[in-house]
């Protein structure tokens, strides 16, 4: 007896996956079929994510995107080398990247017609057409909306800082800046929760702990 299966519970970076590899011959229904068998893992693992943001960063030509097959007049200049997944190649100064390009996914299709960077970036960080009536909230708010942690640390760190923003979320979501880049070999230290000279952690804890104490009498 023949079975099928809908697309309910299947997220969009499954049908990215797919839409990479149908070049190399696996189908969306192969795919479901492989992922119900056990073959495939789609349940998410992940329990925080690291946005990289590069404001004027390097274009699509020079890293993902490099077309060696176009004329020279419109290809990178740089070479594509091949990556630890079949089909898929990159520019030549991403050896790292190309060894774990199994960890992420390109998207090809990602685009937009605002004819201004600070537009585009709003766009971009948000995934809301940037409105004059409405302040829409950047990813990281969102998810500390949504997915909130420990309720001692912040869920929304930026180093340095971040262009998105809480919105109309409110400044409970808004991102922990610490307005500082680490440097190595160098001590990192955040203005306003660094200690004092001459206090180390153990007489932070001494005191929070006497505080407890007290409180409780």
């Amino acid at each position: 007896m023949a079975t099928y299966r809908t697309c309910d519970g299947v997220v969009r970076r499954d049908f990215i996956k797919v839409g990479a590899l149908a070049g190399l011959g696996l189908t969306l229904p192969e795919y479901l079929r492989r992922a119900a068998a056990g073959e495939i893992i789609t349940t998410a693992k992940g329990k925080a994510a690291i946005f990289v943001y590069l404001g004027g960063g390097p274009t699509h030509m020079d890293t993902f995107d490099l077309k060696p097959d176009a004329p020279e007049e419109f290809r990178g200049e740089f070479k594509p080398v091949k990556t630890n997944v079949d089909g898929m190649e990159i520019c030549e100064h991403l050896p790292k990247l190309a060894q774990c390009a199994d960890k992420f996914a390109v998207l090809r299709g990602v685009s937009h017609t605002l004819a201004a960077h600070e537009l585009g970036t709003k766009y971009m960080i948000t995934g809301n057409r940037p409105l004059p009536s409405i302040v829409f909230p950047g990813y990281g708010s969102v998810v500390a909306k949504e997915k909130p942690g420990p309720t001692d640390l912040p869920p929304f760190v930026a180093i340095p800082n971040t262009p998105q923003s809480p919105g109309y979320l409110g400044v409970s979501y808004a991102p922990f800046q610490v307005g500082s880049t680490p440097q190595p070999g160098k001590p990192f230290n955040v203005r306003g929760i660094s200690l004092a000279g001459g206090v180390t952690v153990t007489d932070v804890e001494r005191r929070t702990q006497l505080a407890r104490d007290l409180d409780v009498v």
